[in-house]
């Protein structure tokens, strides 16, 4: 009589178990979200930095990325103030970037996005990481090696020739998306920007994110300068970008061509 009732308690807890791993499945099945006509296209992480410098400044710094289609996307939360007329700028993995905006005397709802690229340096060019040339020289400090938000992060010391009087300490961890979209946002012509410590004039490699970097100066007065930059976490999210109802505003040659956005965007498909 004991041996059934523990077969039967046996038998009930794999069948229980059973239950528990078809309910994990399904709940995974249904939040692998992606790109939609409807809701737009979806961001599943947010880069979350802090930063701070000499004038008292205090921010938080988020660019949201999708780990499907490999795109990312700085709205005010990434340069740090509302614009009525800018909305949010999309980059892509050719390095396109989409501006999206609203114009009062646009076509339609006045919905329209702009279109501007910069030149992405090939993956190849940038396998010996970091660079030293004549005017940029890393020395490894592994004792300051550390863990950054969960990231393996090498430490260097950065001795920019030309600034005798700078001192610069950077981390950096491999990641499996392309950073070379945040360190090329400055390029463009926009009054919007990160802070200069994103600049592309590092030439970092395309998997090499930038965990914390300090800088100083001290100018020929003795004034001194200093901004600290800081990954504080990469965290899960759900951000849609609407477009559907967006024009697309591109110059071709010396053709300005306009025609729907849906047109031109392609979707990631489902991306588990």
């Amino acid at each position: 009589m004991k041996d059934k009732l523990m077969r039967k308690e046996f038998i009930f807890l794999e069948l229980l178990s059973l239950l528990c791993v078809t309910l994990s499945f399904g709940q995974e099945a249904q939040l692998a979200i992606y790109d939609s006509k409807e809701e737009g296209l979806y961001f599943d992480q947010a880069l979350i930095y802090s930063y701070s410098d000499h004038t008292g400044l205090k921010k938080e710094i988020w660019i949201y990325h999708s780990s499907c289609s490999g795109r990312f996307l700085f709205d005010h939360a990434a340069w740090g103030r509302e614009d009525e007329m800018i909305h949010y700028v999309i980059a892509q993995p050719d390095g396109s970037y989409l501006t999206f905006g609203t114009e009062a005397e646009g076509p339609g709802n006045g919905k329209i996005v702009a279109v501007d690229s910069v030149y992405l340096e090939s993956k190849d060019a940038r396998t010996a990481i970091p660079p030293n040339d004549g005017y940029i020289q890393f020395v490894a400090l592994p004792e300051s090696n550390k863990v950054i938000a969960g990231l393996e992060s090498r430490a260097y010391k950065v001795r920019k020739l030309k600034e005798a009087n700078g001192k610069e300490v950077i981390h950096l961890a491999t990641v499996d998306f392309d950073t070379r979209l945040i360190y090329a946002f400055n390029q463009q012509a926009q009054e919007l920007r990160l802070p200069e410590l994103f600049s592309d004039g590092l030439s970092l490699g395309a998997d090499q994110l930038i965990t914390r970097i300090e800088s100083s100066y001290t100018d020929s007065n003795g004034k001194k300068y200093w901004s600290t930059l800081s990954l504080e976490t990469i965290d899960p999210t759900t951000y849609w970008a609407p477009y559907k109802e967006h024009t697309l505003r591109q110059r071709i040659g010396e053709k300005l061509i306009t025609k729907p956005l849906l047109e031109s965007m392609e979707l990631t498909e489902p991306c588990y």
